[in-house]
């Protein structure tokens, strides 16, 4: 009969009486179950009626009585509580029972009837992720570098749609959406999401919802970003009174705003690490280093430079502070002649060290005040070198005991330096004076004892003894209060008769020696006769 009943079906398409119930369409989520309900009109004849039902793959079910049903795991069974009605019941629905059923009825001397309902199996998504990163996790990102996000739910049906939010707020650019249709009629969906994460996103939670109104479900999962980026530029200045001098403590705030990780903020003073040590303040970003020190001359005008940086392999941002630190000169430096003759002009220079504010420098002359032409002065690295020239004719100047004493001073508004120079006048020595060869005898043989004086000259003079051309030796030099003397002793020879005997007095204020000279007569016996030889003057 089970045979039979088909061909029948195929060719009576009509019939006398109808269905008292048909199957209704049904939606019924995974792994539940689902009557579908059937049941003919009663019919005015009392022929057999004749009911089965087609499954969604177009196999007939077979006419049965009550009760489970072959194959099918077991799942399938047939209600019934009269001969009119033929219920199909499914257990535990998977996506294999999807599609259209088919109740068949006939009554021989009626004619077939069929009705069909659907069958639409709702699989719930079971979980959203992210495709590169996992879900939950705390993102490094880079401030302005696109982010690129794509969201999954894989294998519902019918298909999630899924939303993107940051914070709560739903993102409605950037969003590109697809789905990937599977053979088991489930559908994986996917969001993708370009982001451009800016400093204002740092740890805001970016969130891919997927809704399955079928199914009544709402899943969601998230990340949070951490947005990496540089640091506000910094702020450099000095702590307290900006009037520095010498020895005061002075303090040198950086402080940095922002920047994600903080910062590391150091003070350099060319390229010499001083101070890294700083303080990071979570309520308003701020890291701040505060350097402190001792003020000194080497520290004006010196290039304090605070350097923030929280990525390695990329340049810090810097920002410098000059100091100006008052300071006196450390002192002064003179140069000139040492020694000079009387009535010549020499030239002094003064030349301060380094100081702030400039030095003005003042001359003293024997401790008495000079004016002095302009003097020019010189920006150093840190401080101001001032310098002065000044001219003195010795002529003008009151001198005592050959020398005179030069003083430069150099005073600013925070003390002062001086120096002296003193330099020797060149006088030269009166001519000199030989004694000792007042008229009398000199004979052959006797020694002849003989002076010679330079008085005065500075320095005192350099006695020289000669006879004739030749210098003589062996003589003896004194010192007599401002006189220079010079003793020789010359025992005589008849040769020596005639010669003159020379004394040469000599300083450095002299170009050529002054001169004094006496001629020797020398008496001598030859064979009991004396015989006088002089020699004309």
């Amino acid at each position: 009969m089970i045979l039979v009943l088909p061909l029948l079906l195929s060719l009576i398409t009509t019939s006398k009486a109808g269905f008292r119930e048909k199957p209704a369409n049904q939606s019924i989520l995974l792994g539940q179950d689902v009557v579908f309900r059937c049941a003919a009109a009663k019919s005015a004849t009392s022929s057999e009626l004749y009911s089965q039902w087609r499954s969604n793959t177009g196999s007939l079910l077979g006419f049965h009585d009550a009760g489970q049903l072959a194959g099918h795991q077991g799942r399938y069974s047939y209600l019934k509580s009269s001969r009119e009605e033929l219920h199909l019941r499914i257990e535990r629905v998977n996506l294999e029972d999807d599609g259209q059923f088919e109740c068949q009825m006939l009554r021989p001397d009626e004619g077939p009837i069929r009705a069909a309902a659907y069958l639409n199996v709702i699989v719930p998504p079971k979980h959203v992720h992210f495709a590169n990163y996992q879900s939950g996790a705390v993102i490094d990102v880079n401030e302005e570098i696109s982010l690129n996000l794509t969201c999954v739910v894989p294998n519902a049906k019918p298909e999630a749609s899924l939303t993107w939010y940051i914070n709560g707020r739903k993102i409605e650019e950037g969003v590109q959406r697809w789905s990937s249709y599977n053979l088991n009629k489930t559908v994986s969906s996917f969001a993708a999401l370009q982001w451009r994460p800016r400093r204002s996103d740092y740890r805001k939670v970016l969130t891919c919802e997927a809704i399955h109104p079928e199914s009544q479900t709402q899943i969601r999962t998230n990340l949070t970003l951490n947005v990496l980026y540089p640091p506000d530029q910094p702020k450099v200045s000095m702590v307290g009174d900006p009037h520095v001098r010498a020895g005061d403590n002075v303090t040198l705030a950086c402080v940095v705003t922002g920047g994600n990780p903080p910062p590391d903020v150091s003070w350099y003073l060319k390229d010499r690490l001083l101070s890294a040590r700083f303080q990071y303040d979570l309520q308003t970003q701020e890291s701040r280093n505060t350097y402190s020190f001792l003020a000194e001359p080497e520290d004006n005008l010196a290039n304090y430079e605070c350097r923030a940086s929280n990525r390695k392999g990329q340049a810090p941002k810097t920002r410098s502070i000059h100091v100006k630190v008052a300071y006196a000169p450390q002192g002064v430096e003179m140069t000139g002649e040492s020694n000079i003759r009387q009535g010549s002009v020499t030239v002094v220079q003064c030349r301060t060290k380094p100081s702030n504010p400039v030095s003005k420098i003042s001359w003293l002359v024997n401790g008495h005040p000079v004016p002095a032409s302009l003097q020019s002065e010189h920006q150093q690295a840190h401080g101001t070198v001032s310098i002065s020239n000044l001219t003195i004719n010795t002529n003008e100047v009151m001198i005592g005991k050959h020398r005179m004493t030069v003083e430069c001073n150099a005073r600013n508004d925070e003390g002062s330096a001086s120096k002296q120079h003193v330099i020797k006048i060149l006088a030269p020595p009166l001519p000199p004076r030989i004694s000792g060869l007042e008229e009398g005898v000199h004979l052959e043989g006797n020694v002849l004892n003989v002076t010679c004086e330079a008085h005065g000259g500075n320095p005192l003079a350099d006695i020289s003894w000669y006879r004739g051309y030749d210098k003589l030796p062996g003589a003896r030099s004194s010192v007599s209060g401002d006189s220079a003397i010079s003793f020789l002793s010359l025992t005589l020879e008849r040769t020596m008769n005639g010669q003159r005997l020379k004394c040469e007095a000599m300083n450095a204020a002299l170009d050529e020696p002054l001169i004094d000279s006496k001629q020797l007569t020398v008496l001598w016996h030859e064979q009991n006769e004396e015989r006088i030889m002089e020699s004309e003057k």
